[in-house]
């Protein structure tokens, strides 16, 4: 574990969390980068039990806790969690997302996969020079750059320095 204890993300000065939005009134908060300090913790509080964590990639880890412990809770704010997650895990991650809006639970999320971004019925709001506004999954520019790169690597490769 970490000798200090973390700021609090500056979103939190941006976010008011209002109680009555869906019958289950608990929440989670889960920065990638403090998951295993988490995951720890819950550990030496026997919240965790029969899971051999140190033999598990931070992916499986992250997926382990979100379908075992948190997956009922009321709301879900994910800051990067493809940090996390290979392709795949991402794949799992958005079907946990689905499933937890078919019961009306939320999930707010900030993210630069073009994968997390697809979840059903997302509001996404894109963050840029210009501020914030609303945006279509299709005409987000990280999907764009993600299409092109895939369809002709090359494109994009040729301007890294050697």
């Amino acid at each position: 574990m970490r000798d200090h204890v973390e700021a609090p993300p500056e979103l939190s000065e941006h976010l008011q969390i209002v109680r009555g939005a869906t019958t289950n009134r608990s929440g989670f908060f889960l920065r990638a980068e403090t998951m295993h300090d988490n995951m720890a913790y819950l550990m030496s509080v026997g919240s965790v039990r029969g899971h051999h964590y140190a033999q598990r990639s931070h992916g499986e880890i992250f997926v382990d806790m979100l379908t075992s412990r948190f997956m009922e809770l009321g709301l879900w704010i994910l800051d990067e969690p493809e940090s996390a997650l290979s392709f795949t895990a991402s794949l799992t991650l958005l079907q946990l997302i689905r499933q937890r809006q078919r019961k009306g639970l939320q999930t707010v999320m900030a993210t630069h996969s073009p994968v997390l971004a697809r979840a059903d019925n997302a509001k996404i709001v894109e963050v840029g020079d210009w501020g914030l506004h609303e945006s279509a999954w299709e005409g987000l520019d990280m999907v764009d750059h993600w299409r092109r790169f895939l369809h002709d690597p090359q494109r994009y490769l040729r301007y890294l320095d050697d």
